[in-house]
C-alpha cells in the first residue's frame, strides 16, 4: 500500500510526497535564481577557512585515537563545519559533513570504546549533531544571501540598486585607473513613460519597466553594470569601453527595445528609449561622467527621443588631472 492510499484513508495526514515538499521548503537549500549576482571568485580567505576545517577534522580525528575515554571529541566534530560559513563553495558544507561523519565511524573501528553502548550512543549523538550543524548552516547561509540579495538589488526589476551600482561602478573606475583603460557610462530614460501610466495604469507601466531590464540583462555584456537608478531611468556602467564601442552597444540596446512588446492587463504597449553615453579615463569620476551622460541623455530627449547621443568632447576633460 502506497503512502499516498494510507493518507486517504486517514484524513488530516498530510502524504509523504507533501512532508518531504515541505521538509524541502524548509530546507531551503536550493540557491535563489539571482544568487549569481554575489557569489565571487574562490578567494584566498575560502582557502584559510577550508584548510582551518581540515585542521580541525584532523586534530579531532588524532585526539579521538590517542584518547578515545577521557574526552569526548566526536562531540566537538560540528566546530569543525564553523569555518566554512560564508565559504562560496556550493556543495563544501555538505563534503565535509560527510567527512567528519566518516572519522566518526573510523575513530570507532581502529579504537573502539570499551563500553560499547556508550561509545554508540556517543558516536550517534555526534552524528546527529554534525546533521543539524550543516542543515542550519546551509539555512543561515540561503537566508543571508537573500537578504543581502534585497539589499542589493532593486525589488522590481531584480537589477541592481542605486546604491550598489555606484559602489561597483567606483570600484570598476578605480580598477580602470589602474590600467589606463576607458570606462563608458550609459544614462537611459524611457520616452514619454507618463503618457504609458496614464494611458494605462501604473501596473502596465512596471512592466515596461521590467521589460527594459530583462531586455538589457540580455543585450548587455556579463561584465557590464546595470542598475535601476530611479523612476524610469536606468543606468549602465561598461568597463574597458570605448565611445565607438559605447555607442554600438546602446543603439544595439535601444533597437531591441524598439521592437519590443509589452503585453500587460490585456493591453499591448510599445515603448522605446533614449540614452545619453559618456566616456572616461582617470580624470573624471563615476558621478562626474554619469552628470556628462545626463546632460546627453537631455539632448536625446530635445532632438526627438528615441535615440543615442554621445557627451562630447567625452576624452578632453578624461585627460586632466584628478
Amino acid at each position: 500500500m502506497t503512502t499516498v492510499g494510507v493518507a486517504r484513508r486517514l484524513p488530516g495526514l498530510p502524504s509523504g510526497r507533501a512532508v518531504l515538499d515541505r521538509l524541502a521548503d524548509w530546507l531551503a537549500l536550493a540557491q535563489p535564481q539571482d544568487e549569481g549576482a554575489l557569489m565571487t571568485s574562490f578567494k584566498y580567505t575560502d582557502a584559510i577557512r577550508i584548510v582551518g576545517a581540515l585542521a580541525l577534522c584532523a586534530a579531532l580525528f588524532v585526539s579521538d585515537l590517542l584518547t578515545p575515554v577521557e574526552m569526548n571529541e566526536v562531540q566537538l566534530y560540528p566546530v569543525a563545519l564553523l569555518p566554512l560559513y560564508r565559504v562560496q563553495l556550493r556543495f563544501l558544507l555538505p563534503l565535509f559533513s560527510a567527512l567528519t561523519i566518516a572519522l566518526i565511524v573510523l575513530g570507532y573501528s581502529i579504537a573502539p570504546d570499551p563500553d560499547f553502548w556508550d561509545g554508540l550512543s556517543n558516536r550517534t549523538f555526534s552524528i546527529l549533531m554534525v546533521g543539524v550543524t550543516a542543515l542550519c548552516l546551509a539555512r543561515l547561509a540561503v537566508s543571508e544571501r537573500k537578504l543581502m540579495l534585497r539589499a542589493l538589488t532593486d525589488p522590481l526589476t531584480g537589477v541592481f540598486n542605486r546604491r550598489t551600482f555606484l559602489d561597483l561602478s567606483n570600484k570598476e573606475a578605480a580598477r580602470a585607473r589602474r590600467r589606463g583603460s576607458l570606462t563608458s557610462v550609459l544614462m537611459i530614460d524611457i520616452d514619454h513613460f507618463k503618457r504609458i501610466n496614464d494611458s494605462h495604469g501604473h501596473a502596465v507601466g512596471d512592466q515596461v519597466i521590467k521589460a527594459l531590464a530583462e531586455t538589457a540583462t540580455k543585450s548587455l555584456r556579463p561584465t557590464d553594470i546595470l542598475a535601476r537608478y530611479g523612476g524610469e531611468e536606468f543606468c549602465v556602467t561598461l568597463p574597458e569601453t570605448d565611445p565607438e564601442l559605447a555607442h554600438r552597444i546602446a543603439e544595439r540596446l535601444r533597437s531591441a527595445l524598439e521592437q519590443r512588446v509589452v503585453t500587460a492587463d490585456g493591453v499591448e504597449v510599445r515603448f522605446t528609449i533614449s540614452i545619453g553615453v559618456a566616456t572616461f579615463a582617470t580624470g573624471l569620476s563615476v558621478s562626474a561622467a554619469m552628470a556628462r551622460a545626463d546632460q546627453a541623455l537631455y539632448r536625446a530627449k530635445q532632438n526627438g527621443r528615441n535615440r543615442v547621443e554621445i557627451a562630447v568632447p567625452a576624452l578632453e576633460e578624461a585627460a586632466q588631472p584628478a
